[in-house]
């Protein structure tokens, strides 16, 4: 008996001092676009309440605190930077850091974004056609590679019942 005693006391201690690992929310990925300037871009995540929050874009270093009174269902807590209006396209690095109850510091990278023009298209299902079903579609995959700045984003066809902070699913392209 005594040793499981000494098991569930080391499993209790390993919670209550787990780190909130900061994470991009789940559709900031690698090769994203960002609208450009005029507007300003939001780049949010999840992590530790208590921690300081550091995004650097180029030279430019942005910081905030997650805020605990935004957590999602797993506890985590929401940061969320504004940027600054962007006019150059890239491609950029954009990186957060945040430190850990051990003072460890993590960062996080977003590798490859541009920043230009996002068109979001949404609707019924007749709005879905994959390239591969359009009249041209063998011409126009072959010369896909003579654009690419182009990126295309599908989230998944998932509903929810309950208010959700993220995508319940990603499609990939």
């Amino acid at each position: 008996m005594g040793m499981f005693r000494v098991v569930t006391l080391i499993l209790l201690l390993s919670l209550s001092c787990s780190d909130g690992v900061p994470r991009f929310a789940n559709y900031l990925q690698d090769h994203m676009v960002l609208q450009r300037a005029p507007q300003r871009a939001v780049i949010w995540g999840f992590g530790d309440g208590t921690k300081l929050t550091t995004l650097r874009l180029n030279d430019k270093i942005y910081t905030t605190v997650s805020r605990k009174e935004r957590a999602n269902n797993l506890g985590e807590s929401i940061w969320s930077v504004t940027l600054d209006p962007v006019s150059d396209e890239g491609p950029y690095d954009i990186q957060v850091t945040q430190p850990l109850a051990n003072g460890t510091l993590v960062t996080i990278t977003l590798h490859d974004v541009l920043f230009g023009d996002v068109w979001i298209c949404s609707g019924q299902s007749n709005m879905q056609m994959a390239v591969i079903d359009i009249f041209n579609a063998t011409e126009e995959i072959s010369n896909a590679g003579k654009y690419p700045k182009i990126r295309v984003f599908t989230a998944a066809l998932k509903p929810s019942d309950t208010p959700v902070e993220e995508l319940l699913g990603i499609v990939e392209n």
